[in-house]
């Protein structure tokens, strides 16, 4: 992989040797999208750490397998089937069962996830969202919505997940580090049907652990 930042471009254009390394997070965690994120989770395990800008994309790379005759994407990323498929002119087959193919990283049900509870909900109704939080609250939670339109739960406590699929795929894992220090229980909702949508929910599944509401 390549990456776009400019700070880590140069410090690959000094190493003057290839470069492999795995990813700078912890397995299960949301992934760190700043270097203060990887000093949290990583200080005192690595010798260094550049200091870079955040993250533009937020969620991780695409990962396909060409080492068969059907192309798999075993992790969408912000490249989707759609465009790979356009490049290659042939079908690819999305994993997603995670039991089925593991040679990748982030496909399991439990990943990326926080360290409180998280439900999420598909269809962006505003009364079930209501009715669930309303229940958490009773069951003693101080929950959070993470949701499309925050100003339509009134007084409670709802942080907007993003304006556009993009905006939600920078923010996300930041958004669940933030939200996770502040509350005990955190109802995500995602109802975007675009191709790069579905990228986002592969996330947005696992850091919820399947818990579909």
């Amino acid at each position: 992989r390549m990456p776009s930042s400019a700070q880590a471009r140069e410090f690959l254009s000094a190493c003057n040797v290839p470069v492999t390394a795995p990813s700078a997070n912890v397995s299960g965690r949301p992934s760190p999208t700043t270097w203060r994120r990887v000093k949290e989770d990583l200080d005192g395990k690595i010798s260094a750490i550049l200091c870079g800008d955040a993250c533009k994309v937020g969620i991780e790379s695409t990962v396909l397998d060409l080492s068969g005759g059907t192309p798999l994407v075993l992790r969408p990323g912000v490249v989707t089937p759609n465009q790979i498929e356009e490049i290659l002119g042939m079908p690819v087959t999305v994993v997603t069962d995670p039991k089925s193919k593991v040679n990748s990283p982030g496909v399991r049900y439990k990943h990326y996830a926080p360290k409180v509870p998280m439900a999420l909900d598909l269809s962006g109704d505003t009364q079930k969202l209501t009715a669930y939080y309303d229940g958490l609250v009773e069951q003693g939670y101080n929950p959070v919505l993470l949701v499309e339109r925050p100003e339509k739960f009134g007084s409670r406590n709802a942080v907007c997940i993003g304006g556009n699929d993009y905006e939600v795929a920078q923010r996300l894992f930041e958004n669940l580090r933030v939200l996770e220090s502040r509350y005990d229980y955190i109802v995500a909702s995602f109802s975007s049907t675009t191709a790069y949508a579905q990228s986002i929910l592969n996330r947005l599944i696992r850091s919820a652990a399947n818990n579909i509401i």
